[in-house]
């Protein structure tokens, strides 16, 4: 690495800890940079506020950090609305994060247990404003990061506080750290000052690394296109020459049947072999065979569905294989090396209606009574707990919502089956999640 860049690399990394407000580590940066004879390019912080601007953000910062600890929502977001531009929330997820974390601390403010302020009626307010911001954030990225997932659940459960889903959110050090990001962002959106270079870049690696996913995934399709495409060519570059070939012959045999030699039976067999009757037959049972074992396509094994939808239900099939096979199910989703290796595999079990959401209602009927039973063995809750899981994965793919969406007695058997666990299971986690996904 030439020493120009490394110069500029420092450059932006002393950029971006101004720009955080790192000033100690600035100063010790820059002198060890002195001391090295290194040229350092003078830091711009941009257009700075006027002074007056300066006090009437300081006011407004001081303003709203202090509706943000009385658990004021309604004048926290006027100011919010006002002063903060939606386009920039809107364009960055992680500010985007920040607003829903806003909208859930101003839901649970009046639930907390050290709280002596208690005001019920606002409570159901701030919660219900919290449910239809969530309804109108449906679809969006930020709707499946590991932070802001589980409390998609917060509005239906009924004493969130006392739950061990939301422990995290109800201590001492939530609503705290929660401030300090709002305040690091009071002091970014008040300062006017343009995004370091170093954050630029790295904005633009990970939109060129997606494009670049995106792409590579399309040429795979096009790739596997491309060899069923040469294959039918090639198949019918053959069946052409020995059209050809036939028709030849068949013109010389009606000239010499016009002079009265006669065709015998077995040179029309000939004939019919060799324009592929018996071929065409055998690709017409392999037709059949292919919708039995699931789409003929060289990126997912072939698989007797027929047998793995019997034994994932039959009483003949012990608790544990049930467990271990769909299990297996679930794995061949997760661990797929491409997302369009992930989609032909759900194909399959969509073509083959595993989970009877299209037109098998037996199929449906047993996978609910395992969804719905009551015993208490461990083998039966491992059952229940890897289709909970199963269901979560297929949901997490648009196709599979798809799939899932219409299949109402089964969305409201995951519901029963959520409520009846006792305790915050894995089983429920996933039926939550899952059931939160189909709400997209």
């Amino acid at each position: 690495m030439s020493q120009s860049i490394d110069f500029r690399i420092n450059d932006f990394v002393t950029e971006y800890l101004d720009y955080k407000g790192f000033n100690d580590t600035v100063g010790i940066f820059l002198k060890e940079r002195k001391t090295r004879q290194e040229p350092i390019q003078q830091i711009t912080n941009g257009n700075h506020l006027q002074d007056t601007d300066q006090e009437k953000c300081q006011i407004i910062k001081d303003e709203m950090l202090k509706y943000f600890d009385d658990g004021n929502r309604e004048e926290f977001f006027r100011l919010w609305l006002k002063h903060v531009p939606s386009n920039i929330i809107d364009s960055d997820p992680s500010l985007k994060s920040l607003e829903f974390l806003l909208y859930a601390h101003f839901a649970i403010y009046y639930l907390r247990p050290n709280n002596r302020n208690k005001n019920e009626q606002v409570a159901k307010e701030n919660m219900q404003e919290f449910k239809t911001y969530m309804e109108s954030i449906k679809g969006q990225a930020i709707s499946q990061t590991s932070e802001i997932l589980p409390l998609f659940a917060l509005p239906f459960v009924t004493s969130p506080d006392k739950h061990g889903s939301f422990q995290g959110l109800f201590s001492n050090e939530w609503p705290v750290q929660l401030r300090k990001k709002v305040l690091n962002f009071f002091d970014w959106i008040f300062s006017n000052r343009p995004l370091p270079r170093l954050v630029e870049l790295l904005q633009n690696g990970e939109r060129a690394s997606h494009i670049l996913t995106q792409i590579n995934n399309e040429n795979e399709e096009l790739k596997h296109r491309n060899r069923e495409t040469n294959k039918q060519i090639k198949n019918l570059s053959i069946d052409y020459c020995n059209l050809i070939t036939i028709t030849m012959e068949l013109v010389e045999t009606l000239q010499q049947a016009i002079v009265g030699k006669t065709i015998t039976n077995e040179y029309i067999d000939n004939v019919c072999a060799r324009l592929g009757v018996a071929r065409l037959r055998e690709s017409m049972a392999n037709v059949m065979e292919s919708a039995r074992f699931g789409i003929d396509d060289p990126f997912t094994e072939k698989f007797d569905y027929d047998k793995i939808k019997h034994d994932v239900v039959h009483i003949s099939t012990s608790p544990r294989q049930k467990a271990l096979l769909l299990q297996a199910l679930r794995w061949k989703l997760t661990k797929a090396t491409t997302d369009f290796n992930r989609e032909k595999m759900l194909e399959c079990y969509i073509s083959c209606d595993l989970l009877g959401c299209r037109s098998d209602m037996e199929q449906r009927t047993k996978i609910i009574k395992e969804l719905s039973s009551t015993s208490s063995t461990l083998d039966t809750h491992f059952v229940k707990e890897e289709w909970a899981r199963l269901i979560n994965t297929i949901a997490s793919l648009r196709k599979g919502r798809n799939y899932l969406a219409p299949n109402e007695p089964l969305i409201i058997s995951m519901q029963k089956a959520a409520i009846a666990e006792q305790s915050d299971t894995l089983t429920k986690q996933h039926l939550l999640a899952a059931l939160q996904k189909l709400s997209l």
